[in-house]
């Protein structure tokens, strides 16, 4: 679950909370450097009723969000856990839980953007000038009510049980199975369009992908152009640190051949940006 939003105090936390419901969860800190986030990952990870991993308020100063680790984990059935702070050869865990990563206007990297469900927050106006009419929603209502919320989503299973566990066909996620099987517990209680905004969801909170979104935006519609004059609108835009790193970034030639390499990795994908005036499909 990769939990985003526009500003502070716009309810990552809260949706975690919700999400969880009442599983064992445990929120870690994050770090751009994989072995730390593994130790605290590791360590945690050796209760086995912990169902819930938070990668915790992830700093948007940190770079594009990137875990070998965390990838590793969120697919694998089952994974050895290793740290460096841990006498002999860690210990094997089920892939039986689930990671949440909160951050603010966060950009993960196109593997991690692959495996997650990504739920977007847009805070408008000043969230301390609003009175909430459940009270606080994470403090409060939630806890309150949290066991007739639990019922709800049992009863949504149950339905769709008797309903002959009906998949979704339609929904479109690499993770195919879990998709479809969400899909279809909400399409048999009313609930339509599961995941729709994926792939708008995704460019944004996908880093590369946003990237060569903003190219095309910037690029004349329905033009051959060379990679140069593509590089140099990545240039112009900002984005070419998104597309390559350093190392490639010390002469135009380098430069011009990581970018082919780039988009050729892209070739006949579909790019969806958002604009002033809506939604542009490329």
């Amino acid at each position: 679950g990769a939990i985003t939003a526009s500003k502070s105090h716009s309810g990552k936390d809260t949706g975690a909370d919700f999400i969880a419901g009442t599983t064992s969860k445990i929120e870690v800190s994050w770090s751009k450097s994989d072995w730390p986030l593994q130790n605290e990952c590791v360590s945690a990870l050796t209760d086995p009723n912990l169902g819930v991993l938070v990668l915790g308020n992830i700093r948007c100063g940190s770079g594009i969000i990137d875990s070998s680790f965390i990838e590793r984990v969120v697919t694998a059935p089952r994974s050895l856990m290793q740290s460096s702070k841990r006498r002999g050869d860690g210990y094997v865990r089920d892939g039986d839980f689930v990671v949440l990563a909160t951050a603010n206007n966060g950009r993960f990297s196109p593997d991690l953007a692959n495996r997650s469900c990504p739920v977007h927050l847009e805070q408008r106006g000043d969230i301390n000038a609003r009175q909430s009419p459940i009270g606080d929603p994470r403090h409060e209502y939630l806890p309150a009510h949290r066991d007739e919320i639990l019922a709800e989503l049992c009863g949504m299973v149950e339905n769709w049980k008797k309903a002959g566990c009906p998949l979704d066909e339609n929904v479109r996620h690499p993770m195919r199975d879990w998709a479809r099987t969400v899909g279809g517990i909400l399409k048999a209680n009313g609930f339509e369009g599961f995941l729709e905004n994926w792939s708008l969801q995704r460019n944004a909170n996908d880093a590369v992908r946003e990237a060569l979104g903003i190219i095309a935006l910037a690029s004349p519609p329905d033009t051959w152009l060379r990679v140069d004059a593509i590089t140099k609108t990545a240039e112009v835009e900002g984005v070419i640190g998104r597309l390559m790193d350093r190392t490639h970034r010390d002469a135009d030639r380098s430069v011009q051949r990581e970018m082919g390499v780039v988009l050729t990795a892209h070739q006949d994908e579909t790019l969806v940006a958002e604009t002033d005036e809506g939604v542009r499909t490329f």
